[in-house]
């Protein structure tokens, strides 16, 4: 593949990268500051502000509504479960179904379908013959 690329192509490539992996070289240092600077006074320094000007009543309302949601999904988790089970038990059911009509129609090609190819592909062979040979009569007689 190196050889289908012309050297031209190749030198502005590696000219590229080698600007790519300078520009970065310089840059680096400034983006890392600033990711640092972010993570570690701005972001810490947002998240007090904000959680000092919620109330308690408001943190106390967001805990109790936490509760409440824990509580009905623990509910809605027993509920379901006996349909969950059923539902279980019926796909079981279907794959066995589903295995057992698996065999039946394996048995059924082996027996009644695989033994019927070659006498059926013979017939077809020997109309096309047939065909054939007509058509050459029908072509020799223009």
């Amino acid at each position: 593949i190196a050889d289908a690329v012309p050297y031209e192509v190749d030198a502005a490539y590696q000219g590229a990268l080698e600007v790519g992996k300078h520009f970065t070289k310089q840059v680096r240092p400034y983006v890392s500051q600033g990711y640092h600077k972010v993570a570690n006074e701005f972001i810490p320094k947002a998240t007090e502000t904000i959680s000092d000007s919620i109330g308690e009543d408001v943190k106390n309302f967001a805990r109790q509504g936490k509760k409440i949601v824990e509580s009905r999904a623990r509910y809605a988790s027993k509920v379901a479960n006996p349909h969950l089970e059923s539902i279980k038990d019926d796909l079981w059911l279907l794959q066995e179904q589903l295995k057992q009509v698996a065999e039946e129609t394996s048995e059924y090609t082996k027996t009644e379908i695989v033994p019927n190819i070659g006498p059926t592909l013979q017939g077809l062979i020997f109309d096309v013959q047939e065909t054939l040979e007509l058509a050459n009569q029908m072509i020799e007689k223009i």
